[in-house]
């Protein structure tokens, strides 16, 4: 969890106010990326365990920040059916485990023009 804040923290700055962070999810890594054409870019990778195709969503950077603050675990769990469908932040307190649900927090994406 503190990996991928820092991660997004870092990608964030260079975005412009509201605009969205990509997040796209394959085999072994989650790339965070933000910034598009002649604007300032910025990309990072950060690793990740992936169930499921690969994927790419984008969030508004604050929310997705303060969801991960909230989980007070180690490790996050994102999960999501579709881009474009909500996707449920939870927290995992080992990176093998499932799980706590004891708190949920949901993140509408956003969308972006590629």
């Amino acid at each position: 969890t503190a990996e991928l804040v820092e991660a997004v923290k870092r990608v964030a700055l260079v975005a412009e106010r509201n605009t969205p962070v990509r997040l796209r999810f394959s085999e072994g890594q989650v790339a965070i990326e933000a910034g598009t054409g002649d604007d300032a870019q910025a990309s990072e990778a950060v690793e990740c365990r992936l169930t499921g195709p690969d994927i790419e969503i984008a969030f508004n950077p604050g929310y997705l920040l303060d969801g991960l603050g909230a989980v007070g675990t180690d490790w996050s769990r994102i999960s999501f059916t579709q881009a474009s469908r909500p996707a449920v932040l939870s927290g995992q307190p080992e990176e093998d485990g499932d799980a706590d649900t004891s708190y949920r927090y949901v993140l509408m994406p956003v969308r972006y023009a590629s």
